[in-house]
């Protein structure tokens, strides 16, 4: 295993010369350490791709990318891996390696998950740990969560600027000339894309920057690139909720429980208006518990969670029939350490 990873990178050497003429730098592998590992019975490499942080300052600062290449046991395997990154913005990718043996495309291709710059198991990670301490403090204290959170982002930008790093630097094109990086540093010819949601832009960027070797994209929930996200959720979460609602009325056999739920739903979140609800809840490694105010905002934001998840889709209107009720967050808070938004 380790021997044709090593001919990779030695094969990447010599391509990298010609790299390094035509942009100025030469895109580096370095080995490291697993985040994750696939089904034991597979070939897993792990690796950083070390780019520098601005491409129009090729001599400045660099990051390391990790990504791991899972190898199909397939002998008579296609050329062409497939390249696959998360959504978020902000998600991880590594993780997905390990169910990567029930996906019916690796059964005769390679597998490559990358991490974006800036996430998770990225150097450097940028992480607004502020933001969600600000949350929880405006819980905890019964303050204005949009306006305690404004100035967490502030302090965020401050910290993340003083330790040096070029925030301008992380956006869809660096994003999308790192996954052309790889591509030429691990001397691919022709390559599969894989995007999902904001990474569903990002692929369509590099389709449009770097066309030359992509031989597939798969897009998963992507926007068309001309669409602003914030402009248009609005709408695609009521055309959400409007199919889950014409489902229930259609396939459902409990219409006492089911039927009608549309206009149930928009009673409900109509009736409640700016009504307070508490709920006491004590977070792990605190002696005392918390009198935790919530409205309907955060009502939706747990409903609209729930749409976003493939797992819990299929629940989404006994949820619902669970909010209306009032039952759902007193579940939860008994069933987990943390409730929906906190």
């Amino acid at each position: 295993m380790m021997k044709h990873f090593i001919s990779i990178f030695l094969l990447a050497i010599f391509f990298q010369q010609g790299l390094a003429q035509q942009n100025g730098y030469t895109p580096r592998i370095e080995p490291c350490a697993c985040a994750f590992k696939a089904d034991s019975g597979l070939k897993t490499r792990c690796a950083y791709l070390i780019v520098p942080e601005n491409r129009s300052k090729p001599n400045g600062r660099t990051i390391k990318l990790p990504f791991i290449y899972v190898e199909s046991n397939n002998p008579n395997k296609h050329k062409d891996p497939v390249l696959y990154t998360a959504g978020g913005p902000g998600a991880s990718s590594l993780g997905a390696v390990r169910s990567i043996h029930r996906r019916q495309f690796f059964k005769d291709r390679d597998y490559i998950a990358f991490e974006q710059r800036g996430t998770w198991f990225a150097q450097p990670r940028l992480d607004c740990f502020e933001v969600s301490e600000a949350i929880k403090e405006s819980y905890r204290k019964g303050l204005n969560r949009d306006s305690m959170v404004l100035v967490a982002v502030k302090a965020c930008r401050k910290r993340l600027a003083a330790e040096g790093i070029d925030l301008s630097a992380y956006n869809t094109i660096e994003n999308a000339a790192d996954i052309e990086d790889l591509r030429r540093a691990l001397h691919i010819d022709s390559i599969n894309l894989i995007g999902i949601s904001y990474s569903g832009g990002l692929m369509m960027t590099v389709m449009r920057n770097y066309p030359q070797h992509i031989r597939s994209v798969i897009l998963d929930s992507a926007l068309p690139g001309f669409v602003n996200y914030e402009e248009d959720a609005l709408l695609s979460i009521n055309e959400a909720f409007n199919k889950i609602f014409t489902n229930c009325d259609r396939d459902s056999t409990d219409k006492a429980l089911y039927g009608n739920m549309k206009q149930r739903f928009q009673q409900y979140f109509t009736a409640i208006g700016n009504k307070s609800f508490y709920i006491n809840y004590k977070e792990k490694d605190r002696p005392d518990s918390t009198r935790v105010r919530y409205t309907r905002d955060e009502l939706l934001d747990m409903l609209v969670d729930k749409l976003q998840s493939n797992r819990e889709l299929r629940n989404v209107p006994y949820i619902i029939n669970q909010v209306i009720a009032g039952r759902e967050l007193r579940l939860k808070a008994q069933r987990s350490e943390k409730i929906p938004f906190f």
